[in-house]
């Protein structure tokens, strides 16, 4: 049954927004930062940046990434597992409601004006993963427990015929992997 797919969407990282302090800097992501490795990488979602944990991936449509004006969205069907359906419940419980994610960085610019202020900024990156974590270096992610009935809900509200289509066309892409999954 499709409604009872657990699935958990938000935003992995947001651009333009300063992390917490880490090693004597901040950090912030410029936007399309992530770009080449959304079409190169088979990116996989983790609980905790542990790759014993996988909860999905791009390659097999399990993870849906894209880059928007806020950020990294995600959403992750989780598997029918002990992994996913904890997951699933520290999620929707709020215990658990923000993301990380890992790479390697490709490019960067530094800012040390201010010596007590430095900041690197992220204008490239290779992202390896998207995690969900208790403790996020960016505050600002955010990870929620959703469902398809919860996207037809939405999108059924909406006044905007276009963003109505563009929301159908993307429901009814879900809802035939899903399928496929049955």
């Amino acid at each position: 049954d499709i409604d009872n797919k657990r699935i958990i969407a938000g935003y992995a990282a947001v651009f333009e927004k300063l992390s917490v302090p880490m090693w004597g800097f901040k950090e912030k992501i410029q936007k399309g930062a992530f770009a080449k490795s959304l079409k190169q990488n088979n990116v996989k979602a983790l609980w905790n940046h542990n790759s014993d944990l996988v909860l999905g991936s791009k390659g097999s449509a399990t993870l849906m990434l894209e880059e928007d004006d806020k950020g990294l969205r995600f959403e992750l069907v989780l598997p029918d597992t002990q992994a996913g359906k904890d997951a699933y419940t520290l999620v929707k419980r709020g215990d658990v409601n923000q993301m990380s994610f890992g790479f390697r960085v490709i490019g960067q610019i530094w800012d040390e004006s201010d010596p007590k202020n430095i900041i690197r900024t992220l204008t490239e990156v290779d992202l390896q993963e998207i995690s969900l974590t208790p403790f996020p270096a960016y505050k600002q992610t955010s990870a929620k427990t959703r469902s398809i009935q919860d996207e037809y809900n939405e999108y059924k509200h909406t006044n905007d015929e276009q963003d109505t289509l563009k929301r159908r066309n993307d429901l009814d892409i879900k809802i035939k992997i899903l399928d496929l999954e049955l």
